[in-house]
């Protein structure tokens, strides 16, 4: 396994959610635009959606039309 897959949240909660759900189930929140150049929202998309098939309780939520770093400032 590259070094990297140890920061990779995905895994990270995957392979450990039987240990961390009673102190994070309900408790993470991850909020990402729809707009920036690094397309962070299509990473985010995946994670929710393997998230959602382990009945893991995490709050998505994206701003259209803002980059990853106009999420809370008006435009």
């Amino acid at each position: 396994m590259p070094s990297r897959s140890r920061y990779d949240l995905s895994i990270i909660l995957r392979e450990n959610w039987s240990d961390l759900k009673e102190d994070l189930d309900g408790k993470i929140r991850i909020s990402v635009g729809t707009s920036d150049n690094l397309f962070l929202n299509r990473s985010v998309e995946l994670l929710e959606k393997e998230m959602k098939s382990l009945n893991v309780n995490i709050k998505f939520d994206y701003f259209l039309w803002r980059p990853f770093y106009f999420i809370y400032r008006r435009l």
